[in-house]
């Protein structure tokens, strides 16, 4: 069973949750195809990423589009 904390608690410690676009971007390397180095990254923007392996920029072969709420800090009106 998860616990999550009340809307009120976060509010009272500053922090709301907000609605974002995340990129799941799946990779798979050409220069590591040997080693299988295949790797996920979620991103703000679907785009490239760079191999943990050999440092090569790869693009990705699929983009899986999620939106979450995440938390953040709330500053108000600045």
């Amino acid at each position: 069973m998860s616990r999550q904390k009340s809307p009120s608690l976060l509010r009272v410690a500053g922090v709301v949750l907000r609605g974002q676009r995340v990129f799941r971007c799946h990779y798979i390397c050409n220069d590591c195809t040997d080693t299988g180095s295949e790797w996920c990254d979620e991103l703000l923007v679907a785009g490239p990423s760079w191999c943990p392996c050999c440092d090569t920029q790869a693009e990705p072969y699929a983009v899986d589009e999620i939106y979450e709420e995440r938390p953040e800090f709330d500053l108000g009106d600045e």
